[in-house]
Formats: structure tokens, sequence, C-alpha cells
């Protein structure tokens, strides 16, 4: 969803593509992306192109599963929650570790959005072993907005959707992403959040129930 980007890495070696070689594949992966666009706020920008020349990898870049005991990747996407106040439905990227199950961990945005940032951290701890949730809490605002902070431009644009946002909505949001992530995880949820994020985080720790139901909740 970053073109020529990867994090704060930046260039043309950093771009997504799908190469192809004949009618039948290309047909798959422009389905393939179709079906994940609708599944997101973000757009996709992988590039589907004809394989040209093909270049076998380095020795070492062989047989990777194979030599890292058959263990893949991280698998991630966007997904969709129903917002509990029944006025739509938000974004949300999910992060699972290589087992597929897992502790749930909601990571909760600063003001510039599910950036690649957010994205990498919740990559992180799924890699850690947790399936973890980032929810786009600026949705209501402008939903699938990914800022950049070392720019001025995506800076003063993230302090204008904060100026703009509901605290007491994005409890609430955050309420249904925990109640969403305990389908997808062992059902233990817990949640992080950096800036703006860990405010709510404080908040989230008072009126959610990001712990197990049989734990008695405090007062708040």
């Amino acid at each position: 969803t970053t073109p020529n980007k990867q994090g704060w890495d930046v260039g043309e070696q950093y771009s997504s593509y799908i190469f192809y070689f004949d009618d039948e594949q290309k047909l798959i992966a422009e389905k393939s992306l179709e079906k994940m666009q609708e599944n997101t706020d973000l757009k996709i920008v992988t590039i589907i192109e004809k394989a040209g020349s093909f270049y076998p990898a380095e020795e070492y870049h062989q047989k990777y599963f194979m030599k890292k005991n058959n263990s893949p990747t991280i698998t991630s996407r966007m997904i969709k929650i129903e917002a509990s106040d029944g006025s739509g439905k938000f974004g949300a990227y999910l992060a699972k570790p290589a087992s597929g199950k897992g502790p749930g961990l909601v990571i909760i945005q600063e003001i510039f959005g599910i950036n690649p940032w957010v994205r990498s951290v919740a990559d992180w701890y799924a890699g850690q072993g947790f399936v973890a949730l980032a929810p786009d809490l600026f949705w209501r605002i402008k939903p699938g907005i990914q800022l950049d902070p070392t720019k001025e431009e995506d800076f003063k644009a993230g302090l204008d959707c904060y100026g703009k946002f509901n605290v007491d909505s994005g409890v609430e949001d955050i309420q249904a992403t925990i109640t969403a992530l305990r389908g997808l995880s062992s059902g233990k949820v817990g949640h992080l959040g950096f800036c703006l994020g860990g405010l709510l985080a404080y908040l989230s720790a008072a009126r959610t129930d990001s712990w197990p139901s049989s734990e008695p909740k405090a007062a708040t």
C-alpha cells in the first residue's frame, strides 16, 4: 500500500510486483488483488507485470524455509470491523505469527494513521507470537490515512485529524477491535499504544474488557 517504500526505506527496489507468465496467471493475480482491495480502505499499489528474464537468487537464499525448519514468516492483511454504534465498518491491520494463533494484542496508533511504522510494530509482535491488530481510529475523519511524521505537511495533517478526533468514539472502536480479536486469537487480549495511542491505552484499560471476562473489572 506504499509505492516505492517499505517502512522508512525509500526506492524503486521496495516496490511490490506480481509477475505472470501467461494470461491465466494474470487473471488470477488481478482477481486476487480485487478481492484484497474490497477488504481495505488503503489503495493497493502492487503492480502486475509480465515476467521477463529470470535470474536465480544467490545460493544462500535457496530453500530458505527448509533451512529455517520449514517455518514460514508471519502473515498479514487488512480486515474490516463493525463499529459498535452501527455507524459502519473500519479497517484494521492484522498480523499473525507463523503458527496462526496466539494471544491477541491491539496496537493503538499515533496521530499518523496505520502507516508503515505502525504496521511494522504489529509485524514485530506477530514475530514474537502475538496476533496483532491495529485499528484505523481516524476512519470517521479520513479512512485509510497514512502519514509520514518526517514531512511537515503530513505532520500538520495528523494534528488536524487529532483536532477532529472523538476520544470516546475511539475507545468504543478499540472495544470493537478487542471483541473481534478474541475470535482471531487464543481469546486473551491486551493492548498498547504510542503517543495518542498511549492515552487511549490508558482509557481502554478502564473502559474496555481487554482481559479475561472471569476476572473482576475495576470501577471506573
